[in-house]
């Protein structure tokens, strides 16, 4: 009782010491009134099982050589009503599971998460006032995990985006989600910490941490600041003791800033276009920044230098440090990469590097993602990506000299290689222990497990990065 009695002093404490009058509850209702209006449930629909149809987030883009994974923009909304048009007969899809999304203008674009839509037949929304509309799918980014979805209406209520940037540890915000299926709840916390990565919850991490409550169905609801505009997408929890955990004060949302962009370039593009550096890093640890005569751990180590590539060009060289960034410091390799990613092709930049202990500004223009050579490439439906053969040109295009194997050039939404974590871009050494030369071998591999009913484990290379994945195939 005491312990509880002394935790109520300190907060109204902290409220007027800071100078905030002891109503300052009122804010956190200015924000509901303003956001719930705006915020929607959304309910996933899956196929039922043996239902044979493709799990297609969009008809229009079906899984083909040449047809990119990132890019699901339907041109037509005529075209289609929800995700995946059911065959003649076809069982009706189940319902699967549940999240959280938000307006983002008055026609009917809504904003959520990748990975709550995955593998959707059908996705309903519902709105604040209880109507319910099927969602259409406009485009996703597996790397950053978000996408946008539409439903028809006009003059609907909306949320702006704040600026990620501004926001500061400590700062209050609010967060709004369908946890455990409960539209419009309401949390409340502080910012825990900003730039959080290396949680290998998406290709590009710069997460803000938050304890404000966050439960399963939050995922894809806004982060608020007390102004009710959104400075986050809901997106992770931590937990202790296993998935089935609840929340433990440790939540991640994707910053505003990297949302907006995303965002702006899958409603007008369908796609996502990102600046391309051409280079391979990794962090440093303590004793590497010793080891180059650094103070602290901060910065990115280069590890290879894509040929011809814009760093190439610039002078960039094996063994540099990447310090800043348009004179902004870098924490770490996860960071910057996280900051070119948000850059277009063509964008001007500044980097900062050390060599041989002096500080050296280099400036470039950053190039365009290559894309993979569609010769001698092969679909594997098993698994669900397509691969390429390891050329002496490609090798040097994504810094695989001398190495032996199949690049991975598509995902296929919701397939195994993507709930596996594969990427565009990996190159395949082995399937289960056994080396992979061509796509022919590779696909043999593959199917020899799948009929065996055999795991799958493949060795992979990513940048200067050797792992082992495991496939589950359905």
């Amino acid at each position: 009782m005491f312990k509880k009695l002394a935790c109520l002093g300190l907060f109204i404490l902290c409220f007027t010491s800071s100078g905030i009058k002891l109503d300052a509850f009122q804010d956190f209702r200015h924000v509901a009134k303003k956001a719930i209006p705006a915020v929607v449930a959304l309910e996933i629909r899956k196929h039922q099982p043996g239902n044979k149809s493709a799990y297609l987030l969009n008809p229009g883009q079906r899984f083909e050589e040449g047809a990119d994974s990132n890019h699901y923009k339907n041109p037509s909304w005529e075209q289609f009503h929800g995700f995946t048009p059911r065959a003649p007969n076809s069982p009706p899809p189940i319902k699967a599971g549940f999240g959280s999304g938000f307006l983002i203008n008055s026609d009917g674009y809504i904003v959520t998460n990748y990975h709550v839509i995955r593998d959707s037949a059908e996705v309903l929304i519902t709105l604040s006032d209880g109507r319910q509309l099927e969602a259409a799918f406009v485009g996703a980014d597996v790397n950053t995990d978000i996408a946008v979805v539409k439903i028809q209406g006009e003059d609907l209520p909306y949320l702006k985006f704040a600026n990620s940037d501004q926001l500061e540890i400590g700062e209050w915000v609010v967060a709004i989600g369908s946890p455990l299926g409960l539209r419009q709840s309401l949390t409340v916390g502080v910012v825990s910490g900003k730039g959080r990565n290396h949680l290998e919850l998406a290709d590009y991490e710069d997460f803000i941490q938050t304890d404000a409550a966050i439960n399963q169905g939050n995922s894809g609801g806004p982060l608020l600041n007390l102004d009710g505009d959104v400075i986050g997408i809901n997106t992770a929890i931590a937990t202790a003791g296993g998935s089935r955990s609840g929340h433990i004060g440790i939540g991640f949302a994707i910053p505003s800033n990297m949302a907006r962009l995303v965002t702006e370039q899958l409603i007008s593009t369908g796609s996502v276009q990102r600046g391309y550096l051409g280079l391979a890093l990794q962090a440093l640890d303590r004793e590497l920044a010793h080891a180059f005569g650094l103070s602290t751990s901060e910065g990115a180590l280069v590890v290879q230098v894509a040929e011809s590539s814009p760093a190439a060009n610039a002078g960039i060289r094996q063994g540099d440090i990447i310090l800043e960034l348009n004179g902004n410091s870098i924490e770490n390799n996860a960071s910057f990469a996280a900051s070119i990613a948000l850059l277009k092709p063509h964008t001007p930049i500044s980097v900062t590097i050390l060599r041989d202990n002096k500080e050296q500004v280099l400036d470039l223009v950053l190039g365009t993602v290559p894309e993979l050579s569609k010769s001698s490439s092969s679909k594997n439906t098993e698994i669900g990506i397509i691969v390429q053969q390891l050329t002496p040109e490609l090798a040097s295009e994504l810094s695989y000299d001398g190495e032996r194997g199949v690049v991975i050039q598509k995902i296929q939404p919701g397939s195994p290689g993507e709930a596996a974590k594969l990427r565009r871009g990996i190159l395949i050494l082995d399937v289960n222990h056994q080396i992979v030369e061509d796509t022919e071998e590779f696909n043999r591999l593959i199917h020899n497990a799948v009929i065996s009913n055999k795991p799958i484990v493949l060795r992979v290379k990513q940048g200067n990065l050797t792992r082992y994945v495991y496939v589950k195939v359905r």
